[in-house]
């Protein structure tokens, strides 16, 4: 499995990138909007929420991640630091997407280091039009208030969003409540609408609007502060979805689309666990055979059956079915009732070969496996 911590723009395309070559990817958002672009964006597996510094590492161990790609906002300092430990913990490569930081002009453009900065710039009465977003807004707003100025914010329309900026004492038409990116013309009619005096971004690069911003801040003779983008030293950098991904493929192997599909089914619990622990085998044989192309199935207790299984395979344009039953016994889930679906499933795909594997019992390696477990607990003598 390929973790991409995918946070931006850049991300979503190289998880959908190697997801399209065929490579197991689960992408990871923060925002639920931002696992919503995921999903859009064709991504099956999307896992969204936040890491401290603890569940990194776990969360890497529990879906058999042998690679981690952070793709996370440039400015997003403290998940890159978690990423990086995170992999050299579980000890699997880390990888650093990032976009490209541009050029910024000198005419025109305020740099700062840090957000402080900016209070030398700020005059009383001034109207300061903040881009960057509502993160940083608890610590802006002192700033500007501090100056007795008024500070206008562009943030996205979420209500999480618009309740903080209502906690922190923001007034209607101090909010522009859109979802970018902006072009020139967004932007010079946005911040002459609002008189903006001083403009304040982040060095964002070509793909977060920067360019637009500064050329509309110029046309308006407005002061535009731009935040350098932190220096981070980062073992492996990558600029385009397209280097990072031949970049896997030469070292981990190239990772064609398949023809061959495995369904491995089993009975199905009404405890999620036991069904995340087939998932779990099932993604940990995928690791060790990337010739093909493995689903979880279920009889049972859970909506990832056979027939939704078999989709997901179409969709990769397989054209062989494996279908491989996780069962100890003979009894009549396998006898009679995988059989049948197997059948239903072959009326509806007729131009599908499907194959059906031995279920597990009379393998010889599972008087081994025994064997093992039964050493867990007591030793086995030695005969001399």
């Amino acid at each position: 499995m390929i973790i991409v911590l995918a946070g931006t723009s850049e991300g979503r395309e190289a998880a959908a990138l190697l997801q399209n070559r065929g490579w197991p990817v689960l992408a990871t958002a923060t925002s639920p909007l931002g696992a919503e672009l995921l999903r859009l964006e064709g991504i099956r597996q999307v896992w969204q929420g936040s890491f401290d510094d603890h569940a990194l590492p776990g969360f890497i161990e529990e879906n058999q991640a042998w690679c981690l790609v952070d793709a996370t906002h440039p400015f997003a300092r403290t998940i890159s630091r978690q990423a990086m430990e995170a992999a050299r913990q579980t000890g699997i490569p880390y990888l650093r997407l990032e976009r490209e930081a541009g050029l910024i002009p000198e005419q025109g453009v305020i740099k700062i280091e840090q957000l402080e900065e900016l209070d030398a710039h700020i005059k009383p009465g001034m109207t300061v039009f903040s881009t960057l977003g509502s993160k940083h807004l608890p610590q802006l707003l002192p700033l500007v208030e501090g100056k007795q100025a008024r500070l206008v914010a562009r943030v996205l329309p979420l209500d999480s969003v618009l309740q903080g900026l209502a906690r922190l004492g923001f007034k209607e038409e101090q909010i522009v409540a859109l979802r970018g990116p902006f072009s020139e013309e967004e932007n010079l009619a946005l911040f002459k609408s609002h008189q903006a005096d001083l403009i304040v971004s982040k060095e964002s690069g070509p793909a977060g609007g920067i360019e637009a911003k500064i050329t509309a801040a110029r046309k308006l003779g407005v002061p535009i502060a731009v935040w350098a983008r932190p220096a981070m030293q980062y073992p492996v950098v990558f600029h385009s979805a397209a280097g990072l991904l031949e970049y896997i493929e030469k070292k981990f192997g190239r990772c064609l689309p398949m023809t061959e599909g495995v369904v491995i089914i089993a009975h199905g619990s009404k405890r999620k666990e036991a069904n995340d622990e087939i998932r779990n085998m099932v993604a940990l044989i995928q690791a060790k055979d990337r010739d093909k192309l493995y689903q979880a199935a279920f009889l049972q207790f859970d909506p990832a059956d056979l027939g939704q299984a078999i989709e997901q395979l179409l969709e990769r344009d397989v054209q062989k079915v494996v279908i491989m039953p996780y069962f100890l016994i003979t009894g009549n889930h396998i006898s009679v009732d995988i059989p049948e679906l197997i059948k239903a499933e072959q009326q509806k795909h007729p131009s599908l070969a499907f194959l059906i594997a031995k279920h597990l019992n009379g393998h010889p390696g599972m008087v081994d496996i025994v064997l093992d477990r039964i050493r867990e607990c007591i030793p086995l003598k030695k005969v001399d």
